[in-house]
């Protein structure tokens, strides 16, 4: 990743996923996964002005026969938690990685378990703090799609 345009990225993961290996969370939990390359990590971190360090964390699965698209999973709610990024979308559907995508998925910019002061709104503390709320809002999705299309 040396050169990426988010200087601040970690790739803590970086693994070989061979097809059927994997299965997917949900309603279609016996489907197996593609081969596909899984990459986690963060960027970002930086100390809040409550609620601690926060950073946005993201996985991303790479398929084998990469059809050259992304899929962006969203978090729903406040997020604050890393999705499966399988790109699920529907009972009986072929997943997003399935049909050839990218599945990029993150938190965005902060933790549901270690952000979390109950006097300060509890899992909406990241709202006490200007970064982590504009990532929330928005900031921290042309960064993730910057750092991993390199």
């Amino acid at each position: 990743m040396t050169g990426a345009p988010v200087n601040t990225l970690v790739v803590s993961t970086s693994e070989w996923k061979e097809g059927g290996a994997a299965k997917q969370a949900g309603a279609d939990a016996q489907a197996p996964l593609p081969s596909h390359c899984l990459v986690e990590g963060y960027y970002g971190e930086h100390q809040g002005r409550v609620g601690g360090p926060y950073r946005t964390g993201f996985r991303m699965r790479l398929p084998l026969d990469w059809n050259g698209r992304f899929f962006f999973e969203g978090g729903g709610g406040s997020n604050g938690m890393i999705r499966d990024a399988t790109g699920l979308n529907g009972a009986g559907n072929p997943s997003a990685l399935e049909r050839g995508y990218a599945v990029i998925a993150q938190d965005s910019g902060h933790d549901n378990d270690s952000n979390n002061v109950p006097a300060y709104g509890g899992q909406m503390v990241f709202g006490h703090d200007p970064q982590a709320r504009a990532d929330y809002g928005h900031a921290s999705l042309k960064p993730l799609a910057s750092a991993l299309v390199v």
